[in-house]
């Protein structure tokens, strides 16, 4: 059933799921969330987590606007679905960054790198926001909710 939701429009829609999705806070606090746990996540030093939150900040974006070419043809509850999952994807994203940046030794191609990032402990597996593992699940799991 294309955009479903009592006459919102996808715009609004979206609009509903971002601000869902921001609890309360802002599109910088969202960002900085997600690079702190991929930095939490990954082990390394915490100096790059302004660089990193930067870089979250523009691929989360990138998503709320591929975000917009969804909804259209999404249910309601389907858009919360779809940007839990591309939270997911912006963390482990950003944690295979931090991965990378541990792993850095120099570029084939002789140009200057970036230093590696120290790892200070074992790598973790990340944890998401109560809400997007909510999500998630009751994506996986449609069936269940049908019959709820």
């Amino acid at each position: 059933m294309p955009n479903g939701g009592g006459g919102a429009s996808a715009a609004e829609l979206s609009r509903r799921a971002v601000g869902r999705l921001l609890r309360g806070g802002t599109w910088q606090a969202l960002a900085r969330e997600v690079a702190w746990e991929a930095v939490r996540a990954s082990g390394v030093e915490p100096g790059c987590l302004d660089w990193l939150t930067s870089l979250v900040e523009v691929r989360l974006a990138e998503c709320v606007d591929g975000l917009a070419a969804a909804v259209p043809s999404a249910a309601p509850e389907e858009v919360g679905e779809i940007l839990s999952r591309a939270y997911v994807e912006v963390l482990e994203w950003a944690t295979a960054v931090l991965d990378d940046r541990t792993a850095a030794r120099g570029a084939p191609s002789g140009r200057p790198r970036l230093a590696p990032l120290r790892r200070l402990r074992p790598r973790s597996d990340v944890e998401v926001p109560p809400l997007v593992a909510d999500d998630l699940r009751r994506a996986a799991s449609p069936v269940e909710d049908a019959a709820a």
